[in-house]
């Protein structure tokens, strides 16, 4: 896989990732926060604390967008 095609596919899993109504949404808040460019280690530390019970509770949600990022013929869930 091209660096190209692998960041596009990992912001398609992002975004499919942030819209997912199985993960919390005060942890896509917080991950939302942590992405927010605010000076110091603050940012890093939201996203550290975020990235922990996402990575534990919730694999599956991110694999299922991983591998809709992949298919091609996965259009974004209508809204």
């Amino acid at each position: 896989m091209r660096p190209v095609d692998f960041v596009r596919r990992t912001l398609r899993a992002v975004r499919f990732a942030a819209t997912d109504e199985r993960i919390p949404r005060p942890l896509r808040w917080l991950v939302a926060l942590g992405l927010l460019p605010v000076p110091g280690p603050l940012d890093e530390v939201v996203l550290l604390i975020a990235a922990v019970p996402i990575a534990v509770l919730y694999r599956a949600p991110l694999a299922d967008a991983w591998r809709r990022a992949g298919d091609p013929r996965v259009a974004r869930r209508p809204t």
